[in-house]
């Protein structure tokens, strides 16, 4: 596990790169929810370090497009409840810095 602005998240891994769908930033690292250190898939969750959106791999998971409401709302409890406070953190971080 690994505290990232204040929320507790699973281990890290970098083995792949992937492109935020909004701000356009590589991201090499990935949060795997269930600790075992895969690599992520297409259709996994991940949530982007520098603005803090929530994005599902695609493209042999080097990029994501944008999490739809239901498919966030769809991700069990404890999952969506880490994803969403990690978004709002790295969101209000962001805003303190502007």
């Amino acid at each position: 596990m690994k505290t990232i602005i204040g929320v507790v998240v699973p281990i890290m891994t970098t083995e792949r790169t992937m492109v935020c769908p909004k701000c356009g930033i590589q991201n090499e690292c990935h949060s795997d929810p269930t600790g075992s250190m895969h690599t992520p898939s297409d259709g996994a969750f991940g949530v982007c370090i520098s603005c803090g959106v929530i994005g599902v791999y695609t493209n042999n998971a080097t990029r994501q497009r944008l999490a739809t409401d239901e498919e966030i709302d769809a991700l069990p409890d404890d999952f969506r409840k880490m994803v969403m406070l990690l978004s709002e953190r790295i969101e209000q971080e962001n805003k303190g810095k502007s």
